[in-house]
């Protein structure tokens, strides 16, 4: 699956929960660029120098699939809000 895969988040998660790596890696590429630019203006200034906005996002999808059965699918982009 390419970032320009035509498959919609419903059809990676459903992949994702049954175990398909190559769903978690579409999901993962197609979220961390735009995670990644909200949480890099979000962590206040003395947590900039303490933790690199990349670790905070690798951590937050991390706990995110941890939990992935349990995530409830609001439509296109609920990853973003989850």
């Amino acid at each position: 699956m390419a970032h320009g895969d035509p498959a919609t988040t419903l059809d990676l998660l459903t992949q994702a929960r049954a175990g398909e790596q190559r769903a978690i890696d579409c999901l993962i590429q197609r979220f961390v660029p735009e995670l990644t630019r909200w949480a890099s203006g979000r962590l206040p200034g003395w947590a900039r120098h303490a933790v690199d906005t990349d670790d905070v996002v690798q951590e937050s999808l991390i706990q995110v699939f941890q939990r992935l059965d349990a995530f409830e699918y609001r439509g296109e982009g609920a990853l973003l809000r989850a």
